[in-house]
């Protein structure tokens, strides 16, 4: 019975420490990417009444610009801001809710996990120390960034391994939690990595096939339903899959090559952001492979314990699974992907795992004690060693950079943090993003085209300004657009300042637009070196005829 009560008592101080941290950055200004904007933007869109998407370009440029429906993302995110708004709430206010709700389910799903891995452990003076260390370093340096929908299947997936390997035939919920897979996927479309480690799971196990059907089955209702959607709205998202390039010899190798560079990223999936601080030399990378390679032995021959006989431990396999799933999945999307993006090689597809790997090296490290050396005890020296790296990193990073508990990690921490406490919404362009707008409200009659890549705008929440402040395309994938003017029409003309651009680019792809060939010179009007961003001034005249092509 007391080690039972110190064992909560840890998950208490585990799931204790997430609020804290919520609660401290509850009172932080937030800081959005382009993908958040692009989901606020169809979220204000709809709550104005025009439409489930963004503005873009009519083909008349001087008329008012068409609503692109959101299929890109997925629409979970837009839909429930929508409504909270829709209730009345600031904006700031209801998606600091969203997030700390996230972030609090989140953390007491890993607390649960870890409390049922420290009950199943043989008990210690070490293993709890341990475990303390743990439960205050996971949720004060780890807890997820406030940015983007990342976060939203970060917090969904500890709930479905907890429920997964806690129901029983008597109490089977496999379909429930397909449905609770198809919600995760409603918020982030890369949640079908999932789906992948489900089915990698039944294929080892090679049986209850039957509960894979209900989980496929509860997952296809949210599938088919945002399938349906896609259709009904009649765009067309680009497929990023093809085949046709790697038929030739140079373009296999050179995919090859990129994937297994690739493969390095994969240590984002034991330390998390800390990948990025830590030294990326030999040694993390050939511990951080040992790691995964003797994990894997765990779902071909079993978990150790301390009898000749290994037994099966599904956390264990299906937090494994998932891991491995994910791999697998994002190694044949980079593979057959149209587009030159390796995704095996972004990090943010890696972090919502995180903590998994945490708690099964815990579980193996502090499992059943045996005398002997063999496999087992090399698997619990390994754990170890990484679980004493993790918390060294943790303690040392923090002591350097301890401003990263109120959630800034790939921005300006020290000037945000003059902002708090704070309830607004920061954009990462703050002075040409103002001054963008002030241009609009001086000259009611012009636009402005941003070819400027990252430059946030969608979420402005004057819907005129909003209508009026355009992007060349929807996103950056593959652009042909034609467009006409009927009549003249003053516009500014956003570009970033590429170090590959010698005059004014799409992106970041050193391609010059060739609208600034057909027109008069433009004039700059506001250029910032820190920012990087410039603004032109011109006039298209009536009768133009122009497209974007890249």
């Amino acid at each position: 019975m007391k080690s039972i009560r110190v064992d909560n008592w840890i998950a208490v101080l585990f799931v204790g420490v997430a609020c804290a941290i919520v609660g401290l950055r509850s009172l932080s200004p937030l800081v959005l990417n382009s993908d958040a904007s692009v989901q606020i933007g169809a979220a204000l869109s709809l709550l104005d009444g025009d439409g489930f998407g963004t503005y873009i370009l009519n083909s008349d440029v001087t008329q008012p610009p068409k609503v692109n429906p959101l299929t890109w993302y997925a629409p979970g995110f837009s839909l429930v801001l929508f409504g909270l708004l829709k209730l009345g709430l600031p904006m700031p206010t209801a998606l600091k809710a969203m997030y700390a709700i996230a972030s609090i389910v989140g953390w007491l799903g890993w607390g649960l996990i870890f409390r049922d891995v420290l009950r199943s452990q043989q008990k210690g003076a070490l293993s709890q120390c341990v475990a303390g260390l743990l439960a205050v370093l996971l949720p004060f340096y780890f807890t997820y960034d406030w940015i983007g929908t990342d976060l939203f299947l970060w917090a969904g997936i500890p709930l479905i391994i907890r429920l997964f390997y806690s129901s029983n035939e008597r109490n089977d919920a496999s379909f429930w939690i397909g449905c609770l897979v198809g919600l995760m996927y409603a918020f982030r479309y890369a949640a079908i990595f999932i789906i992948v480690g489900f089915c990698l799971f039944f294929l080892i196990k090679r049986r209850n096939f039957l509960k894979l059907g209900k989980i496929l089955l509860g997952f296809g209702l949210f599938y088919g339903a945002i399938s349906i959607y896609r259709s009904l709205v009649s765009t067309r998202v680009p497929s990023q899959l093809t085949v046709s390039g790697l038929l030739q010899p140079d373009a296999l190798l050179r995919k090859l090559i990129q994937i297994a560079d690739g493969l390095r990223q994969v240590r984002y999936l034991l330390f998390s952001h800390l990948s990025g601080v830590i030294p990326s030399g030999r040694i993390i990378i050939v511990l951080v492979f040992a790691l995964l390679l003797i994990y894997a032995s765990i779902l071909v021959w079993g978990y150790p314990s301390g009898s000749e006989k290994r037994s099966s431990n599904s956390r264990l396999e299906i937090i494994l699974c998932l891991n491995f799933g994910l791999i697998s999945m994002l190694a044949v999307i980079s593979f057959f992907s149209s587009i030159d993006f390796v995704y095996l090689a972004d990090q943010r597809y890696y972090y919502p795992l995180f903590p998994s790997l945490v708690l099964v090296a815990y579980e193996v490290g502090f499992g059943q004690d045996q005398t002997r050396f063999d496999w087992n005890q090399l698997l619990k020296i390994v754990s170890l060693v990484f679980l004493g790296s993790l918390i060294f990193f943790s303690v040392t990073v923090f002591l350097r950079t301890p401003d990263r508990v109120f959630g800034f990690d790939r921005f300006d921490a020290k000037m945000y943090l003059t902002e708090y406490p704070s309830n607004d919404i920061l954009n990462r362009h703050p002075d040409s993003y103002e001054t963008a707008i002030e241009l609009l409200k001086k000259n009611p009659q012009a636009k402005i085209i941003s070819f400027a890549e990252n430059f946030d705008f969608y979420h402005t929440l004057d819907p005129e300004i909003r209508r009026r402040f355009l992007p060349a395309s929807y996103l950056k994938q593959k652009i042909f657009s034609t467009h006409t003017s009927s009549r003249d029409l003053p516009v500014y003309l956003i570009f970033g300042m590429e170090e590959n651009c010698k005059s004014y680019c799409f992106y970041d792809s050193g391609k010059k637009v060739e609208l600034i060939e057909q027109i008069a010179p433009p004039k700059v009007v506001y250029e910032n070196n820190q920012e990087k961003v410039r603004i032109l001034s011109t006039k298209l005249p009536k009768g133009l005829k122009f497209k974007f092509s890249l």
